[in-house]
C-alpha cells in the first residue's frame, strides 16, 4: 500500500487521540514499523514535551534536528542536556554549504535578500535528506502556532517530502505545553 492509502487508514484509526498525544505515540509504537518512523525537533517547547512523551513510550524511534549553521549556543546546550537526560543521540542534518561559503556564493545576509533561497539551502534540502528513508514523520506542531498550522490535521500527507506527518500535540495550547514542562521539570532553551 502506498503512503496515500496508509494515510487514509491511519487517519481513521487515530481520530480518538485528538487531545491525547501520549495515546497517539503509543498507537504509533504499536502499529507502525518503527524503523520507518522519525521525529523531528527544532528544540522548541513543544518538541521538548513530545520528546519526553515519546521516550516514555519507546526509544526505538530516531529523532533528528536540522542544524542551519545559525543555531544559538543555548540551542546546542539544550541538545546536549537532552541527549544526556534520555541517553540517546539526535541525528543531525545540515547543508554542506557553510555560512562563510554561502556568503561568498550569494553575498552576506542571504536570509534578508532572498529568504526562500536561504531557507531552501539551510532547511528544506537538509529536511529532504532527514526524511528520505522514513515513511512517517512525528512533529511538534500545534494549530495555535500559525494561520497555516491552524488547518493542519492529526495525520496528514506531506507531499513535499513524501511522508505521512503525525502531529500529536496539534490541539494543545501554549499553556498546556508549558504546564507539562513545569510538571515534569524538563530542560528548555533559556532563550524561551
Amino acid at each position: 500500500m502506498n503512503n496515500t492509502g496508509l494515510y487514509t487508514v491511519h487517519e481513521k484509526q487515530v481520530k480518538r487521540y485528538r487531545k491525547d498525544p501520549e495515546g497517539l505515540l503509543k498507537w504509533i509504537a504499536e502499529n507502525l514499523p518503527l524503523e520507518k518512523v522519525v521525529m523531528g525537533t527544532g528544540f522548541g517547547p513543544p518538541g521538548i514535551v513530545l520528546l519526553d512523551m515519546l521516550f516514555k513510550v519507546t526509544k526505538d524511534i530516531s529523532v533528528f534536528y536540522i542544524d542551519t549553521g545559525f543555531l544559538f549556543d543555548q540551542t546546542y546546550d539544550l541538545k546536549n542536556k537532552l541527549e544526556e537526560k534520555y541517553e540517546f543521540e539526535f541525528l543531525r542534518f545540515s547543508t554542506d554549504l557553510s555560512p562563510a561559503k554561502q556568503d561568498q556564493k550569494f553575498g552576506e545576509k542571504l536570509w534578508e535578500k532572498e529568504p526562500d533561497t536561504c531557507c531552501n539551502i539551510r532547511k528544506v534540502l537538509p529536511m529532504k535528506d532527514a526524511l528520505n528513508n522514513y515513511d512517517y514523520w512525528i512533529t511538534g506542531i500545534r494549530k495555535k502556532q500559525t494561520s497555516v498550522r491552524a488547518h493542519a490535521d492529526l495525520v496528514e500527507m506531506e507531499p513535499r517530502f513524501s511522508v505521512i506527518k503525525m502531529n500529536p500535540l496539534l490541539n494543545w495550547t501554549h499553556d498546556e505545553v508549558w504546564e507539562y514542562i513545569r510538571k515534569h521539570d524538563l530542560p528548555y532553551n533559556v532563550l524561551h
